[in-house]
C-alpha cells in the first residue's frame, strides 16, 4: 500500500536528516529535504482522501507511488556506502523527478515578454540564473506587469526569482501559487496568503471531464456521466487527485463498466 510505503520512507528521511552522515554534503542534504517535503505532502493527501481501495484507478496510483517510494528508500538506505557512491545514486534518482529549475522559469517569462529572445541559443544555454534575473529585471524596468508563478515548491526558489521583478511603485504584481503554506507565506511579504477552498461536486466533475476529454463541449459520452461524477466525488475536492485520476482515465478504457470498477 502506498500510504505504508510513504510512512516508512518519511521515517527513513527523518532519520537520515538527523544523522551525522550528511552535513559534509550540503547539496545532498538539500535534495533529501526536498524529498521529505514531497513525501510529507503525499502522505497528507492519502490521509485526507477516503476512497474505495478496490478502485482500479486507485490501485494503479497506489502501485506507482509505492514503487517510487520504495526506490527512493532503497537509495537512502545506502547512506552507509562511500559518499561518492551514495551521492551518485541519490542524484541519479532525484534527477528523474519532475521539477522545473529557476533558469527554466526565468527563460519562460523572458520568452513571453521578449519574443525575439532565443531560449534555444548557445547564449541562453551558458547564461546563469543571476544573469537571466538581471536581464529580466531590465526588461521589466519601468513597465507595468502581472506575472503568475505557478506551483512554487521552495522558499529559496522564490528568493532567486524575486530579484528579477523590479518594484517601480507602478502597481505591478506577481501572483505565486504553492501547495506548501510556508512557501506561500514566505513569498507574501505584505499580505496573508489566500487559502484556496476545495472544489465542490460540480467543479470536481467538470475538471475531471475536461482533463479526460480535452475540455471540448459535449465530448464526454452521456453513459459515463454518472460513473464520472461518482469518481469526482471520491476525490473530495482535491484538484491534484482529480488531475492524477484523469490522466489515468484518459489512457484507459472509456466505458461505464471500467469506470465503475
Amino acid at each position: 500500500m502506498a500510504y505504508v510505503a510513504l510512512v516508512s520512507l518519511k521515517h527513513t528521511i527523518q532519520r537520515l536528516l538527523s544523522s551525522s552522515q550528511i552535513p559534509s554534503l550540503p547539496p545532498l542534504q538539500e535534495l533529501i529535504q526536498v524529498a521529505y517535503n514531497v513525501v510529507k505532502s503525499l502522505q497528507e493527501l492519502f490521509t485526507t482522501l477516503e476512497v474505495d481501495r478496490d478502485d482500479e484507478m486507485v490501485k494503479a496510483m497506489n502501485k506507482e507511488i509505492r514503487e517510487a517510494a520504495c526506490r527512493l528508500e532503497d537509495v537512502l538506505d545506502q547512506a552507509h556506502l562511500p559518499k561518492i557512491i551514495f551521492s551518485h545514486n541519490l542524484k541519479h534518482l532525484m534527477e528523474t523527478w519532475p521539477k522545473i529549475s529557476v533558469k527554466r522559469i526565468l527563460l519562460c517569462i523572458i520568452a513571453q515578454i521578449n519574443p525575439e529572445f532565443d531560449t534555444t541559443s548557445r547564449d541562453a544555454e551558458i547564461t546563469d540564473d543571476e544573469e537571466l534575473a538581471s536581464y529580466l529585471c531590465s526588461c521589466l524596468k519601468n513597465r507595468r506587469y502581472l506575472i503568475v508563478v505557478d506551483d512554487l515548491w521552495k522558499t529559496q526558489v522564490w528568493d532567486e526569482l524575486e530579484r528579477a521583478f523590479p518594484d517601480d511603485l507602478n502597481k505591478s504584481r506577481v501572483i505565486v501559487t504553492s501547495r506548501l503554506y510556508e512557501v506561500a507565506n514566505h513569498a507574501s511579504t505584505d499580505t496573508f496568503p489566500h487559502r484556496m477552498r476545495f472544489l465542490n461536486k460540480e467543479e470536481s466533475w467538470h475538471l475531471l471531464r475536461d482533463k479526460v476529454f480535452g475540455g471540448e463541449e459535449n465530448s464526454c459520452p452521456p453513459q459515463l456521466h454518472k460513473a464520472g461524477k461518482e469518481i469526482a466525488v471520491k476525490c473530495q475536492g482535491l484538484p491534484l487527485m482529480i488531475i492524477a485520476l484523469a490522466k489515468h482515465l484518459s489512457q484507459a478504457e472509456k466505458t461505464a463498466e471500467y469506470w465503475r470498477k
